[in-house]
């Protein structure tokens, strides 16, 4: 069995290695390592980035691609169907074995694609939750300077209407005993 290094695996599937070691983690694939820690690529391994890589390409998400590396729905798929045949009555017409298997397989691909739509609402809303959040934000800041601003036209106010006052008050002070008394 030949075994690739990550810089091969990286040439024959058009992905970059920072690409191969992210999926190795969020998809947690068991890659083997050599005795001196690199990562040691099979065929397989190899065909199953391809793969990944394609579902990607097709917009699939995580879980659909987890359940597709896993093989669990797609392995009881298989077995359904594999009972279905052992267990056909010999009567039983090819149009039902075939109707049943599609039926089964149409159940399947129902809930990956029920994952998928979940999974994509969730990101959806979590978008639509951080724009709100920044507009808010923007308004608010907005708001802030607004009303900053009004402040300070209102004091600038208060103190021209104030500096008259103390402007009349020091006249009223100049004038002599007599004209204030007798005005």
């Amino acid at each position: 069995m030949k075994i690739y290094t990550t810089s091969e695996v990286s040439r024959k599937t058009g992905l970059n290695k920072k690409t191969l070691r992210g999926w190795e983690k969020e998809f947690e694939l068991k890659i083997s390592r050599g005795d001196n820690g690199n990562r040691n690529y099979t065929e397989y391994d190899i065909e199953l980035m391809q793969n990944i890589k394609k579902h990607k390409q097709k917009g699939m998400g995580r879980t659909f691609i987890m359940e597709y590396i896993n093989n669990t729905d797609f392995a009881k798929y298989n077995e359904e169907c594999a009972a279905t045949l052992t267990q056909a009555n010999p009567l039983e017409s090819i149009e039902d074995i075939q109707q049943n298997m599609a039926e089964n397989f149409k159940n399947i691909m129902g809930a990956a694609i029920g994952d998928i739509v979940i999974e994509r609402e969730q990101k959806l809303k979590e978008d639509l939750g951080n724009e709100i959040s920044e507009k808010l934000d923007d308004i608010s800041m907005n708001l802030r300077d607004e009303i900053s601003n009004k402040v300070r036209k209102q004091v600038r106010v208060e103190n021209q209407k104030l500096m008259l006052y103390l402007a009349n008050n020091r006249k009223e002070n100049k004038k002599g005993f007599f004209s204030k008394v007798f005005g």
